[in-house]
């Protein structure tokens, strides 16, 4: 971790008299704007990042499970999972080279009896039963016909995670989980395996991104000192797009100073909105920016989206103290030693089109963590931990 620290350090301030044209700006400092600038720098494009927030990662980016998935939530055909899946390779590749911390440990999708009741609700418990007989009697080499007909929602798991490139996502029965995961409670009724999942530090996996911008940076004898540029707010309001020159001029200001005396304005190619929970606002900024010659209509049109919160909380718990009964969890790069007393792979529900659902998994510092929940609210910025949900969870 201490080798990333300085990611997190103060940026210095621009000069004011900035001419050098930037092939793109990037507003936002979480994991996606800190991806694309370093993407960008490997290209060959010469990059700024903008963050309002003093450090970088100050939003969910830094908080959140650091489980990696392989999409199998996402809708089946979708630009989401496409992207998923693409993302996830280039994490473990990126985790291989810069030795970034990370535990290749695949999750498991478990069927719980209050998912049974809630998807076999209403029916005769005969007939139940016959079903479950029925369903019993039929052995084949198809994974799927050990699950009983009112495990319909782990097939659709299994479905899915086949049809996103997860071919060796397999089923297993509750004996099976129960040898697989020590920890896990006897009433599991049954689980789906999918392999691909990583377990990273949430934060500093994108920190690592910021670190490796600012080098290639440097090797390129960039133009500015610092490619990431923190506690400073675009006004694109304020900012203009020469249609002949086809350059934008992006009035940017320390975000703590209102007096305009810290004002400065960065020339770029492109902007890429990367602005995560106010990415609207941003977009709805960037459609009243005004063209060099005035004419009426939008560079960029107002959003067909809003931004709607979701506050996820976790519960943290210690790592265990007596680290003498272990697990040795191998695979394809590594092994390491995981206490008996916690999963080594993270435990989630059966997805539903709402959510994920709630985790139970340990950290790559083997504490246990229970999260995120999922609550709608309005404020974008209320991040206040509540202490009923801490009780629930």
């Amino acid at each position: 971790k201490w080798q990333h620290r300085h990611a997190l350090t103060a940026s210095p301030p621009l000069p004011p008299d900035m001419v050098h044209i930037y092939d793109t700006v990037i507003i936002g400092g979480g994991v996606v704007g800190l991806s694309i600038l370093r993407t960008s720098l490997l290209q060959g494009y010469s990059a700024i990042l903008l963050e309002r927030n003093p450090h970088l990662l100050n939003g969910a980016s830094g908080r959140n499970s650091g489980v990696i998935c392989t999409g199998v939530d996402a809708p089946s055909g979708s630009l989401e999972r496409a992207l998923i899946r693409d993302s996830i390779s280039r994490v473990r590749e990126f985790c291989e080279e810069f030795n970034i911390p990370m535990r290749e440990c695949g999750s498991v999708v478990c069927m719980w009896p209050w998912d049974e009741e809630e998807e076999c609700g209403g029916e005769d418990s005969d007939e139940e039963e016959k079903k479950n007989e029925t369903t019993s009697s039929i052995r084949d080499n198809d994974s799927r016909s050990d699950m009983s007909l009112c495990h319909e929602r782990l097939r659709h798991v299994l479905h899915e995670s086949h049809i996103a490139g997860d071919i060796d996502a397999s089923y297993l029965d509750s004996q099976t989980i129960s040898t697989l995961e020590p920890a896990l409670s006897s009433q599991c009724r049954g689980a789906v395996h999918i392999p691909g999942e990583i377990v990273v530090d949430p934060w500093l996996f994108p920190l690592a991104y910021a670190t490796h911008a600012r080098e290639l940076a440097k090797r390129r004898k960039h133009e500015f000192d610092d490619v990431i540029q923190t506690g400073r707010e675009v006004d694109l309001s304020q900012s203009s797009f020469d249609r002949k020159t086809g350059l934008w001029s992006i009035v940017t200001r320390q975000s703590d100073c209102n007096d305009g005396k810290d004002t400065v304005v960065i020339t770029a190619r492109s902007v890429i909105n990367a602005a995560g929970i106010d990415s609207d606002i941003v977009q709805l900024s960037a459609s009243s920016v005004n063209t060099e010659t005035r004419q009426s209509e939008c560079i960029v049109p107002p959003p067909d989206f809003e931004a709607r919160p979701r506050r996820g909380q976790y519960i943290v718990y210690s790592a265990p103290s007596d680290d003498t009964n272990q697990d040795t969890v191998q695979s394809a790069t590594a092994q390491w030693k995981v206490p008996r007393t916690v999963p080594i792979r993270p435990i989630q529900p059966v997805p539903t089109d709402r959510t994920k659902g709630i985790f139970v998994y340990s950290s790559l510092y083997d504490q246990i963590v229970a999260g995120p929940t999922a609550l709608d609210q309005s404020s974008r910025t209320d991040d206040t931990l509540d202490e009923n949900v801490a009780k629930t969870l």
